[in-house]
């Protein structure tokens, strides 16, 4: 890094690129050497291989949100308005309080066309599709960024409107896939990019909110489904590879989980924050199958870099083997603001069960039981667990049914609630 920044002085651009090539090749598309790598390209007037260069790192770290300011200027300097404007929301979705969103949405709100501009052109028979979808994206992009729920009105009915005109456009589910999945309506979402993927070929974005939405719904059968299916298409990605791994596990399929695991953390090798969450599912997999190996495992998934999640992770299976000597880091990763708010209550709730604070970990979980963000099969069956616990079967039985209705694995819930019986 140092001597390239000393060719760079000195205006050798050749030996500063050659020098950057081999810390690729040694540590992986960085952001650090992507950005040196970019600029470079930038004053050799190759925008395009500067831009391919970020978001191929973007591709392998997602959350380094230092990449989306210089790969979203440079979208924009070279008219790819529509592509910028979907990293923007991609950042916002990351840290909505980037100080490069916070500068742009004054501006922003200048540029996007008025509702009432939209509503006429989504109408007009001489506008093909895209055009229309380029006048909704900022309006989208303002949304993620100001959840309004007038906007959020506004962009459903747009969506229902591209549909009704072109039924048959892949791009239309899209879109509406897109709506639903920013407005956190991710059972619509889900049924909208099916939809897309079942009537063409679709950009990889598709996929990955596609697989995103079936995480936080827990649909395993249908994120086991179309994460293979993402591969057929996409097979150098590692997060289709990854979410593969992560149905397999909750669907018991151990042996396959393992061996998907194994890909992604061959495939993000010089990522540290994602490996770490990849040793971290291998780890939860070699756990339930009893391996001996499993302790090595999640040593490994906090060795450098941890993500919070992946520390949360490594306390709850400490805990659960008796080791209480983490609990610092725990409460440090679970007030990150990169965890979701069931990720906390539910980890929360994880530690007072395997502390035996059963009544504590009801009294969290029936807390936020009304809200939708935390309706999902685990979260009933934890609750159900902890009642089991106290011996209210009557109340935990109603909870496993709750969790039955959500989820797409029935007969081990069916088989628990026939036993309560």
């Amino acid at each position: 890094d140092n001597a390239a920044i000393s060719f760079m002085k000195d205006n050798q651009l050749d030996k500063t690129m050659a020098i950057l090539d081999e810390a690729q090749k040694k540590f992986g598309n960085s952001p650090s050497i992507a950005m040196k790598k970019s600029n470079l390209f930038v004053i050799q007037k190759k925008e395009k291989k500067a831009i391919e260069t970020l978001e191929n790192s973007i591709k392998e770290y997602p959350y380094h949100t230092e990449l989306y300011p210089e790969l979203i200027l440079l979208l924009e300097k070279n008219n790819l308005i529509a592509k910028a404007k979907e990293y923007e929301i991609n950042l916002a979705k990351y840290d909505q309080g980037h100080p490069f969103l916070q500068k742009n949405i004054s501006q922003s709100n200048q540029n996007t066309p008025s509702i009432e501009t939209v509503q006429q052109q989504i109408i007009n028979s001489d506008i093909n599709l895209d055009q229309k979808i380029k006048l909704i994206i900022p309006i989208l992009q303002n949304y993620v960024e100001s959840k309004d729920p007038n906007l959020k009105i506004e962009l459903t009915n747009f969506g229902k409107s591209i549909l009704n005109q072109y039924p048959n456009d892949a791009k239309s589910y899209a879109l509406q896939g897109d709506i639903y999945f920013h407005s956190s309506e991710y059972e619509l979402a889900k049924e909208s990019y099916i939809t897309a993927i079942s009537k063409t070929n679709v950009p990889y974005s598709v996929f990955e909110n596609l697989l995103y939405t079936t995480h936080q719904l827990e649909s395993w059968n249908t994120q086991e489904q179309f994460a293979t299916k993402a591969l057929d298409y996409y097979p150098n990605q590692s997060y289709p590879f990854y979410m593969l791994a992560e149905a397999q596990y909750h669907l018991e399929s151990y042996d396959d989980a393992i061996l998907n695991s194994n890909q992604v953390i061959l495939m993000i090798r010089n990522n540290p924050s994602r490996k770490s969450e990849a040793y971290t599912l291998y780890g939860k997999i070699l756990s339930a199958k009893k391996d001996p190996k499993a302790a090595e495992i999640w040593n490994k998934s906090i060795e450098s870099e941890a993500s919070p999640s992946a520390i949360i992770e490594h306390h709850l299976y400490q805990l659960s083997i008796g080791n209480t000597t983490h609990q610092n880091d725990f409460e440090k990763a679970i007030n990150s603001k990169d965890i979701t708010s069931f990720t906390k209550n539910i980890s929360l709730a994880k530690q007072y069960y395997a502390n035996n604070k059963y009544q504590d970990a009801i009294e969290l979980l029936k807390k936020n039981i009304e809200v939708k963000e935390f309706q999902r099969p685990s979260y009933y069956i934890l609750l159900a667990q902890n009642l089991l616990k106290i011996e209210n079967k009557t109340e935990a039985k109603k909870y496993l049914q709750q969790a039955l209705l959500l989820s797409e694995s029935k007969t081990k819930i069916q088989k628990w609630i026939s036993e309560l019986n």
